[in-house]
């Protein structure tokens, strides 16, 4: 099977969020708290972080991420431990670039970054636990909406605040604030995520 380089995914957010208009790429301002932050990561999380945004990467100490087809936590900085597991293959892409990171911060503020988007319908969990960043098109849906044929057990969303873990239901709605941040999410199945279009199925012909 075709490998490929592992694509390191760069920081976004924890409580409020907004999006700017770049000729060449979207921002995003993440309000990080100090102490763990469950966030959506794109790009690299080093060249990732914009040179005009108040929280560096020095200010975090650790930072690690959860392979949800594997099942393992991975250090990513200040070691890049996923190096040593050698390639993902394309397959497991599926499984990564919506998964949301944890990250340590050494203090509370606005972190920018780049934003690159993957489509929610491009997303997969596997069977049990999973870490799943809130994209855009997840918000101002409830879960159950993007749900696709995934069986949900349970689902909790991380309080950077507070620094707790705090259960919803899958028929909550995610408002815009949670854009960003990450959820675990445990699956009865391995399954497809996909957003809820509204149209029922096409009718069968008569008997």
């Amino acid at each position: 099977m075709k490998k490929i380089t592992l694509l390191i995914l760069g920081l976004l957010l924890v409580s409020s969020v907004f999006v700017v208009g770049d000729d060449n790429m979207d921002k995003m301002s993440i309000n990080i708290h100090e102490g763990w932050n469950l966030v959506l990561l794109y790009s690299n999380p080093i060249d990732g972080i914009l040179s005009e945004s108040e929280i560096k990467i020095e200010d975090f100490p650790a930072m690690f991420f959860y392979w949800n087809n594997r099942h393992k936590m991975y250090e990513m900085h200040p070691n890049n431990e996923m190096e040593k597991d050698g390639y993902a293959i394309e397959e497991d892409m599926h499984y990564m670039l919506n998964s949301a990171h944890w990250i340590y911060s050494t203090k509370s503020g606005t972190l920018k970054v780049e934003r690159v988007p993957w489509s929610l319908s491009e997303t997969k969990l596997s069977k049990g636990w999973n870490l799943l960043g809130t994209t855009e098109e997840m918000v101002n849906n409830k879960v159950t909406d993007f749900a696709g044929n995934c069986d949900i057990e349970k689902l909790y969303g991380w309080n950077s605040k507070k620094q707790e873990w705090e259960s919803f239901s899958v028929n909550q709605e995610l408002s815009p604030s949670a854009l960003g941040t990450g959820m675990a999410i445990k699956v009865r199945n391995t399954c497809q995520l996909e957003t809820n279009t509204g149209i029922t199925p096409v009718p069968s012909l008569p008997n």
